[in-house]
């Protein structure tokens, strides 16, 4: 996977393809682009919300064998979870130690998870298992 394809790709809230993407829809694009899965698509669900649920299927998908589950060594392709603030933040976790995030103002962008400012902040990364 090459994620320099996705950097850019501006930021739009509830955007699900490149034509713009929030934090969900990248993921959503990138599993679909890169692994051939559809994953549920949330329209019309505002940001907040839409992450909230997505963190709590990974959530209790773990705690009930479902088809998120939780790991402490990710691999490409892994959604890692972060807390900023209250609000649940997700990104894509693409090579050793960097992560590709949409980021309102910023759009798509590939960063370091060793950075200060994201490491303190991951409260999970998961696995979708088939």
């Amino acid at each position: 996977m090459d994620p320099s394809k996705y950097v850019g790709i501006p930021y739009v809230l509830g955007g699900r393809d490149r034509s713009g993407v929030d934090c969900y829809g990248l993921i959503f694009l990138v599993y679909f682009e890169e692994f051939g899965i559809e994953l549920p698509r949330y329209d019309g669900v505002p940001d907040d919300c839409e992450r909230a649920e997505v963190t709590n299927q990974m959530i209790d998908g773990a705690r009930t064998g479902g088809k998120w589950l939780p790991v402490q060594d990710p691999k490409t392709g892994d959604v890692v979870e972060f807390k900023i603030l209250r609000v649940s933040h997700i990104g894509l976790y693409v090579e050793p130690q960097k992560i590709l995030h949409a980021l309102g103002g910023s759009g798509v962008c590939l960063e370091g998870l060793d950075r200060p400012k994201l490491k303190r902040r991951v409260s999970g990364c998961y696995r979708l298992v088939a």
